[in-house]
């Protein structure tokens, strides 16, 4: 008997099927990918909850798949899959919790495609440790390449200016993964990429926000010279900027009151891509509500925890809006929140890396633990909401 959860996610899905494992001489850790199990079980679509019986007395290996193929196998590529580490010893009146998560792929590669005149991409799946990517074709002296990740996503962007060659063999390889492959893009007559620039607000922003532009090509300077802001007094607002020249963008902070409105003009040039080119000018307007439109939320978290903590603000679909990193338990305030519902997602950060960590059965290693505030939180306009998050390690 047991219950089945989400590692990441507040609620489990439907139809997971329970497999139970004969521990016998034709067993090893590969088995789950091979044949199906000895005993097998479904939660269907109501229940978290499982039960196997009728069962022969033994050892047993027990795992939960989300089995998308429906072949009663775990498909690394498609399933979510959880495990007891320890062996199952019947018969027992233990009762199991199995937390499925998806794990990280295996790696591959896919064809890399070139899709504008100056720009080659690269997708891959699983981990991104050390990909590296070589010309192994002889290339003019002229030709410069940058080779950068695309902002959150799974593609590698190859850059290069002037046009190329008829074609590029490349070789790619993955240490980590042991990986190595060759593959070839063939030129074609297509219109390169040039400079553009696009807000992440447009109008209105909250007090809590940082302002960013936002290029399509990789960016290589910011003159700070070129760029300012202006409040509704027409009084100038200092600020400072990031660079960020891995996502391609330069966030803008700058102090925000209530109910006022901003100017911020970017001069000719403030900005330089790779290939040289640079902005015309620019005006964004941008305004901020009044305090009595938000409502803002803190959170007295009680406990204690060895391990930092990553805080995070989500939406009812589980997406993070906000998140704050704790090195200690203390109170964490969310101010300035629109009215919605809310819910919290508390990660405990093992590694220390700033993010959830999945697990990996192979590696019988069992994903960072998280734990979700039990409620939904109502934050209504002009409300000062308190909550109690008692936190066990």
């Amino acid at each position: 008997n047991g219950i089945v959860t989400d590692a990441f996610n507040l609620n489990p899905d439907e139809f997971i099927s329970i497999m139970l494992y004969e521990l016998d001489t034709t067993f090893n850790d590969s088995t789950i990918y091979q044949r199906p199990p000895n005993y097998i079980s479904n939660t269907l679509d109501s229940l978290t909850s499982f039960s196997l019986q009728n069962l022969k007395a033994g050892s047993y290996k027990l795992v939960a798949v989300k089995d998308e193929g429906k072949n009663n196998l775990f498909d690394q590529d498609q399933d979510k899959i959880g495990f007891v580490e320890d062996t199952i010893t019947l018969p027992t009146d233990s009762v199991y919790t199995l937390n499925l998560f998806r794990e990280i792929q295996d790696f591959s590669m896919s064809q890399p495609s070139l899709v504008s005149g100056n720009k080659i991409i690269f997708g891959y799946t699983g981990g991104e440790e050390s990909i590296e990517i070589q010309p192994l074709s002889v290339l003019p002296d002229t030709l410069k390449s940058l080779l950068v990740k695309e902002y959150e996503k799974d593609t590698l962007n190859y850059w290069f200016t002037p046009p190329m060659p008829d074609s590029i063999v490349f070789q790619v390889k993955n240490e980590a993964r042991e990986y190595i492959d060759t593959f070839t893009v063939k030129s074609r007559d297509m219109v390169a990429d040039s400079l553009i620039l696009n807000p992440s607000h447009s109008r209105r922003i909250n007090t809590e926000e940082e302002f960013q532009i936002i290029s399509n090509t990789p960016l290589v300077q910011a003159d700070t010279a070129a760029m300012s802001i202006i409040d509704q007094d027409s009084a100038l607002v200092s600020y400072t900027h990031k660079l960020d020249t891995l996502a391609n963008r330069v966030t803008l902070m700058f102090d925000k009151e209530p109910n006022s409105g901003y100017t911020i003009r970017v001069m000719p040039s403030a900005f330089t891509n790779f290939f040289g080119q640079s902005n015309d000018t620019i005006f964004y307007s941008l305004g901020t509500g009044s305090l009595a439109d938000y409502g803002n939320l803190r959170l007295n978290l009680i406990g204690e925890s060895e391990i930092p903590l990553l805080i995070q603000l989500t939406n009812e679909r589980g997406e993070t809006l906000r998140e704050k990193y704790l090195e200690e338990i203390r109170p964490v305030d969310f101010n300035t929140l629109e009215p919605s519902t809310y819910r919290v997602r508390v990660i405990f950060d093992d590694n220390l890396n700033g993010k959830w960590d999945t697990g990996s059965y192979l590696q019988k290693k069992q994903p960072e633990r998280v734990l979700y505030y039990p409620q939904p939180i109502e934050v209504r306009a002009n409300w000062e909401l308190e909550q109690t998050f008692i936190i066990q390690d």
